[in-house]
């Protein structure tokens, strides 16, 4: 059997990186890399013989490591260097200011204190001290206690409380813009600043904080994520990416970027935005997500991440991908790697007949799932609130936008709108009218004003949702021998218990929510908040008749005719003042 002769001296001396004088982290990840190319020469060889300072290393080692200095670019392992040196000078440069992010350089972790480590569940007995330490932890994140000071000293927070604020900032990030996930994780981490404290939340409170935020199961394992932390864990998280994978809700992308940035574990963080990165830099076809085109990025992202800055090194591929190397009208000029993309090397050679923003090749999508649903938006005012209110239904536990509140509706058809607008009109209207008799059942003492129509379209990940909505105020019919009485008979159509009403068929909870809170931020989902917006925008933002004076004509007006049927407790009135319209 043939093999080569390579002395083990030449192995370390192979790569020198070009780097600035005095700068130890590059001077670390110098060290480290040479090291473990020591270690290379002398691994996975079967065969390996000694004379003096010489190693005999198998052909299949010798050949892989030429095929890779024949491809060139980030497959090279002079290159690699130099690219991460290039890469993290970029990211120190230029990276942007978030608030869980260290703004120094990050090479080590932070000291542990005991102190504020663990927190003991609210008790009522001791619920001031609790409130007490959730705000001094709280503070902690407001004076940014996870960084490194001036004077040299290392920050005052526990690593376990870091870990946790960074795993909630990945979560967030998940399809979400940068900017919009830092308010949200500002307020968050105020609510919550440790898993234990977010432990000892329930599920509505969770889904409060994070409306808005869209992709609700995320806020599910985050609650979980923090349980399973805090009773099976003892408060603090792994240390390695396996451990990790084992928190609910933690997948390989979060795990690797957890551990490498909370604890500086050497491991890859793979996301969208370095799959586009090295797709291009490599020229790597095929679907990124499976196949031979994800064990090859895999490969090279494990190549390479730099050990001695590997948090870093992870925000600075996130980072490029979302700044530089974007999906479309990528900044090529401006990108660190740029002189060993292969991708920017072919779009040159062809004379721009091959494009960068070809790559990645991902696989075409489903297309959504269409739905034509029915919503019933009622409305009403009490005599003794200042403000209206609307019927909103609890959803399901499971499912999409789980244990969140919304206006009640109905499927109707799922068919795209060209296919539904050949439907009877009547299909609409009966859904409409079956929905709200299930919810308010015998209301022979109430009347339907101004009733007003009309649609609204909402996307989700998978499914585009046209929202058919009807609008119904609702006014108590209140005689004038009954005012004595007055509590009790505004109460009749719906009773005001905030989980379940007493006449209502559904089998979900409702409630009466102000209008108030539709005005506060995130407290219902984009949805919900678009729909009530909708209605606002139409002109029907109050009801103008819900005075005394008001209800007594309306009373006056009842006793002069039969006793209205449920029907007509629901349809609109036809005089051309209250006419309906479509709001699209």
């Amino acid at each position: 059997m043939r093999a080569s002769l390579l002395r083990l001296t030449s192995h370390t001396q192979r790569a020198r990186p070009r780097h600035r004088k005095g700068d130890a982290a590059h001077h670390s990840a110098n060290v480290c890399d040479r090291q473990q190319r020591a270690q290379h020469c002398v691994m996975r060889a079967e065969n390996v013989g000694k004379d003096d300072d010489v190693v005999l290393v198998e052909d299949k080692d010798d050949e892989r490591d030429g095929e890779r200095r024949r491809k060139g670019g980030l497959y090279d392992d002079t290159n690699v260097i130099d690219a991460r040196v290039k890469l993290l000078s970029w990211y120190d440069d230029v990276k942007r200011d978030l608030p869980w992010r260290r703004r120094g350089r990050a090479t080590q972790q932070l000291a542990y204190e005991d102190v504020d480590a663990k927190f003991e569940p609210t008790t009522a007995s001791t619920s001031e001290d609790a409130d007490a330490k959730v705000r001094r932890l709280a503070e902690l994140w407001r004076e940014r206690a996870f960084e490194h000071g001036n004077d040299g000293r290392v920050g005052v927070m526990s690593d376990d409380q870091y870990a946790y604020g960074v795993l909630v900032s990945e979560i967030m990030s998940q399809q979400t813009q940068i900017e919009r996930v830092a308010e949200y994780w500002r307020r968050w981490t105020t609510r919550w600043p440790t898993a234990e404290c977010l432990a000892n939340a329930t599920q509505d409170e969770v889904n409060e904080e994070w409306a808005g935020l869209g992709y609700y199961r995320r806020a599910k394992y985050l609650l979980e994520g923090a349980k399973y932390v805090r009773d099976k864990l003892g408060g603090k998280y792994p240390r390695d990416v396996e451990g990790l994978l084992k928190v609910p809700g933690v997948g390989p992308y979060t795990a690797s970027a957890v551990a490498s940035i909370a604890f500086g574990t050497p491991a890859a963080a793979v996301d969208g935005n370095v799959y586009r990165v090295l797709t291009r830099a490599c020229m790597i076809r095929g679907d990124p997500l499976k196949g031979t085109a994800a064990k090859e990025i895999r490969a090279v992202a494990d190549a390479f991440v730099d050990p001695a800055r590997a948090g870093d090194f992870n925000q600075a591929m996130m980072e490029l991908g979302a700044t530089t190397c974007a999906p479309k009208n990528p900044k090529c000029q401006q990108c660190p790697l740029r002189a060993w993309c292969k991708g920017v090397e072919e779009e040159e050679r062809t004379s721009g007949a091959f494009k960068v923003t070809e790559l990645p090749e991902t696989a075409k999508k489903a297309p959504k799932r269409e739905e034509q649903r029915a919503f019933v938006v009622i409305r009403r005012r009490r005599a003794d609130a200042d403000e209206d209110e609307f019927l909103l239904q609890k959803r399901p536990s499971k499912g999409l936008l789980a244990g969140l509140w919304e206006f009640p509706n109905v499927l109707v058809a799922e068919e795209t709108d060209e296919v539904f607008s050949a439907r009877p009109s009547r299909d609409l209207r009966d859904a409409h009218s079956s929905l709200s008799t299930s919810l308010i059942g015998d209301a022979s003492s109430a009347v339907a004003v101004d009733a007003k129509r009309g649609k609204i379209i909402h996307v989700f990940s998978h499914i585009r949702q046209v929202m058919h909505y009807q609008l119904y105020d609702l006014v108590t019919v209140i005689k004038q021998e009954d005012k004595d009485e007055k509590d009790e008979k505004e109460n009749i159509i719906i009773t005001d218990d905030a989980n379940a009403t007493s006449t209502s068929t559904s089998t979900q909870p409702l409630k009466w929510y102000p209008a108030s809170a539709f005005e506060r931020d995130a407290v219902f989902s984009t949805s919900v908040q678009k729909l009530y917006a909708n209605i606002a925008r139409a002109g029907v933002g109050t009801i103008a008749h819900s005075g005394a004076g008001k209800r007594a004509r309306d009373a006056a007006d009842v006793n002069s005719r039969a006793q209205p049927s449920i029907a007509a407790f629901f349809a609109p009135k036809s005089h051309p003042s209250t006419t309906t319209s479509a709001v699209v």
